[in-house]
């Protein structure tokens, strides 16, 4: 939102890199575990998934996310904001989703089949949300209440995209 840039390293180290050209990097030492990704939703909230759960950037600071949240993962391998303002995460078994005006996650019944991956989600115009799942699938994940079917396209994926026009990309291992 203020058009800076953060960044995540594959050694789980995450790094701010501000519009005005100053980088600061965060780990361990600042309260910030092993990191998988960032995301920052439309009001500026921005949350990382992390090797213990979620952590929150406040105040120019990482903490662990608020234990009223009720995070049931022990890690959050994929974090992503909706159009919604809602937050999914990927878990180490499970999708789970905090509502935009939401006190705490739903499951959203969406088990996982992998370990040690991070995936991708992305939202149809039609709202329908989707991951990418490196050892099953791409597939859509239903809403708590939601009764449309499940589609899923057969091919290991860790990156998808909903293009302007609305199609779906599936980056994939081959």
């Amino acid at each position: 939102r203020d058009s800076s840039l953060w960044i995540v390293f594959r050694s789980g180290t995450v790094s701010h890199l501000s519009s005005g050209g100053r980088l600061t990097s965060y780990g361990p030492q600042h309260g910030l575990p092993a990191t998988f990704q960032v995301a920052e939703s439309n009001t500026g909230l921005l949350v990382a998934g992390t090797a213990r759960g979620l952590s929150r950037f406040t105040e120019g600071r990482w903490e662990d996310a608020p234990a009223d949240w009720q995070f049931p993962g022990t890690r959050g391998q994929a974090v992503w904001f909706d159009r919604t303002g809602a937050l999914w995460v990927a878990t180490h078994d499970r999708i789970v989703y905090l509502p935009a005006r939401g006190a705490r996650f739903v499951d959203a019944v969406m088990r996982l089949t992998g370990t040690a991956f991070t995936g991708d989600f992305a939202e149809a115009r039609d709202g329908r949300i989707w991951f990418a799942e490196l050892t099953r699938s791409v597939h859509t994940v239903p809403r708590v209440g939601q009764q449309r079917p499940l589609t899923e396209v057969l091919v290991n994926s860790r990156a998808l995209l909903i293009d302007r026009k609305g199609s779906l990309w599936i980056g994939t291992l081959g």
